[in-house]
């Protein structure tokens, strides 16, 4: 799906080069996901804001916003910019970084999962990593995490290194394709 200004986003340039969900997972499990995951990123975002009712969370993403909340007690995770979509004024792409913020007094990248593919989140957090140095060239990131939020109240936090190369080849595979779609037949 585009992103602003028709600028494609992290995950539509990932898909499109077949290293997505939908280069693996069914269109149904996928919706169903994406679904699930929006439902836990806004439980997240209203939490962090004090603004969150514990009676309108879904029973099924409950035990991961619990896991949300362990962490933040554990880390004294402090918000810096939360739910963001940024764009890249270059490289002409759209992503939306869950969360910039301190964890352990470093400023980091974090991105919540159900489960981490250190491959996927690579590339992922190497599509992010210029947007966000970009948006807050005065705030570099220290470290980049992905957290994984587990229905039994778990987490678990995974260091990332961000493969930027690999997803900038990707982009521009993906406005090759997009590219070759436009010429006529």
């Amino acid at each position: 799906m585009p992103g602003v200004r028709g600028l494609p986003s992290v995950t539509e340039v990932m898909d499109s080069v077949g290293l997505g969900f939908s280069g693996w997972m069914p269109p149904a499990r996928r919706e169903w996901a994406l679904a699930r995951g929006a439902a836990l990123h806004a439980a997240i975002a209203l939490d962090a804001e004090g603004a969150l009712d514990d009676a309108s969370v879904h029973p099924e993403i409950a035990g991961q916003l619990d896991a949300y909340r362990k962490w933040v007690a554990a880390t004294q995770h402090v918000v810096l910019a939360s739910e963001i979509e940024l764009v890249h004024s270059r490289w002409q792409y759209v992503g939306h970084p869950d969360r910039v913020g301190l964890v352990g007094g470093k400023v980091t990248l974090i991105d919540w999962k159900h489960s981490v593919d250190r491959d996927y989140c690579a590339l992922q957090m190497g599509g992010y990593a210029p947007l966000v140095r970009e948006a807050f060239p005065d705030t570099p990131v220290e470290q980049y995490v992905a957290l994984s939020l587990s229905p039994d109240g778990n987490y678990s936090t995974h260091v990332i290194v961000p493969d930027e190369q690999t997803f900038l080849a990707c982009l521009l595979v993906h406005r090759a394709r997009e590219a070759r779609k436009k010429v006529p037949a």
